[in-house]
């Protein structure tokens, strides 16, 4: 396989495995804890190191994944109580557990350089460079076999606890009477989640491995209220935009995790504008409808109020409704024309009559 194609699969499995880990983060409102292990893997990193004396991938994919769980329990332990709210104690336990890291790596490693671009932003176009050997013999990238496991455990773990998770995340009242720790799901989801991000840190960088993990999801979410159409669309959206900015970054020559990052933006934009249900277009529409439907119950009960006396001849009328209510006359007679449509209203004359469906929503208001 060809360099860019290697890139291409591993951003493809990367964004899969991150979003298959993603959707039950995002949905139980805790998608920044991913931000929070993204950050905080370093001390973890360099403790496998000293202890692997040297580069291991096992021992540095324990490490970081141990720190990410430190982190994930610090952030309870200061949160429970309501000693602090979850967002206030991510923002204290992160920084503290980076800065533990960046001092350990300064008085361990006094001679290396920390690339704070390579860490942040990651460097996909690297993937191709690291091989797996055993006895000699080329397996292909690591990159391409650490994203691929990834995508196999995330679905395992998926289809192995889907029920557990869905109770704990929609119904977490009643998961002791279903025989579900809710405790213990949890911890379960946080080690996946520390595991997906160890690996899509290592490919891509802490800053996408928070995107691929929550933006895919955050655009489905605008799209579907329907779990497994959620799941495929998060996955279709995740391996969609990573080909995508990838191609697109080989096209103009930039980076690769930057313009897959930059077109995840530009489609949660656009579903967030177009979505059918709940996009700003459909919900500046539901606005306009309801604004719309208020007016002709105002028009009703109006009516309702004035009908049967001596000055329903007056005060039930459209140039009435334009003095009393202080409407324009274009926006009266629109109210009154949405009455008739509706069946709610007719017209005696000049005057506005109910029909019985309108005095009954005119009742029903009242």
């Amino acid at each position: 396989m060809t360099g860019p194609t290697i890139v291409a699969l591993v951003a493809g499995l990367t964004a899969a495995g991150c979003a298959l880990a993603g959707v039950y983060l995002v949905l139980g409102r805790r998608a920044m804890m991913a931000d929070a292990i993204s950050h905080s893997l370093l001390p973890g990193l360099v403790a496998a190191y000293l202890l692997a004396q040297g580069p291991n991938i096992l021992a540095g994919t324990l490490g970081a994944v141990a720190a990410g769980l430190a982190t994930v329990a610090g952030v309870e332990w200061l949160s429970r109580g309501r000693r602090l709210h979850a967002d206030s104690a991510i923002g204290v336990v992160f920084p503290f557990m980076f800065a533990v890291g960046v001092l350990w790596v300064s008085l361990s490693f006094s001679n290396l350089h920390i690339d704070t671009d390579a860490v942040l932003f990651g460097e996909i176009a690297f993937a191709p460079i690291e091989r797996l050997t055993w006895e000699g013999r080329d397996f292909g990238p690591v990159a391409l076999w650490q994203s691929g496991t990834l995508v196999i455990i995330n679905a395992l773990f998926l289809l192995t606890l889907g029920k557990e998770l869905k109770i704990v995340t929609f119904d977490e009242t009643s998961a002791d009477l279903q025989g579900v720790s809710p405790v213990r799901v949890k911890w379960a989801l946080v080690t996946v989640v520390c595991l997906t991000t160890v690996v899509a840190f290592s490919a891509v960088g802490a800053v996408l491995a928070v995107g691929l993990l929550v933006a895919p999801v955050a655009v489905a979410q605008l799209l579907t209220r329907r779990l497994p159409v959620l799941f495929v669309m998060s996955l279709v959206v995740g391996v969609g935009a990573s080909l995508a900015g990838h191609l697109l970054a080989l096209a103009y020559d930039v980076s690769i995790s930057g313009t897959i990052a930059a077109v995840m933006g530009g489609l949660f934009l656009a579903a967030w504008t177009v979505a059918p249900e709940q996009g700003w277009v459909a919900q500046w529409a539901s606005r306009k409808r309801q604004a719309a439907k208020l007016k002709v119950q105002t028009l009703v009960v109006h009516v309702a109020e004035h009908r049967g006396t001596q000055s329903q001849s007056v005060e039930n009328t459209l140039e009435h409704l334009v003095d009393e209510l202080g409407w324009a006359r274009p926006e009266a007679e629109k109210a009154v024309r949405r009455a008739r449509d509706y069946g709610w209203i007719r017209l005696d004359g000049p005057t506005l009559e109910l029909t019985d469906q309108g005095l009954s929503v005119a009742r029903s208001i009242l």
